[in-house]
């Protein structure tokens, strides 16, 4: 059966993206993650993911500017426009992201990596695209 939620209704209620939720919330980002005319491809940082990039980036770095860096960082983990599941990921060695950036996708045998951070939850169906659990917050150069 289909999902009846969109890519943000996804994250809202599982309990790994709490601190992603709470960016979404605060940068204004998630209500795009809402429109059902759109397809994305989201990968989301676990809580995990953001307790390892907040202890190495500390709030002086993202003090100035912080709604405007946090959204930049969002907008490199979205694929705007294509729902993409595994087997597509498995199809492609680079993906250009919402920011513009350029995003590799690798394979180790059956783990697939985005920038260098690990698929660690499959693609999860929404009605407006699929989302993807990754252990890492995808930083580009």
């Amino acid at each position: 059966m289909a999902s009846r939620k969109s890519v943000f209704d996804i994250i809202e209620r599982d309990e790994k993206f709490s601190v992603l939720l709470n960016l979404l919330n605060e940068t204004g980002f998630g209500r795009a993650l809402r429109h059902e005319e759109r397809s994305f491809t989201f990968f989301a940082p676990t809580d995990g993911a953001f307790y390892q990039f907040f202890q190495y980036n500390d709030d002086a770095s993202l003090n100035n500017g912080r709604k405007i860096t946090i959204a930049s960082i969002l907008s490199q983990h979205l694929i705007p426009g294509v729902a993409l599941f595994s087997e597509d990921l498995r199809q492609k060695s680079l993906l250009t992201s919402m920011a513009g950036t350029r995003l590799s996708v690798r394979l180790d045998n059956y783990r697939i990596f985005v920038n260098g951070a690990q698929i660690v939850t499959a693609g999860m169906a929404a009605t407006n695209g699929v989302v993807f659990a990754v252990d890492k917050v995808l930083l580009t150069d």
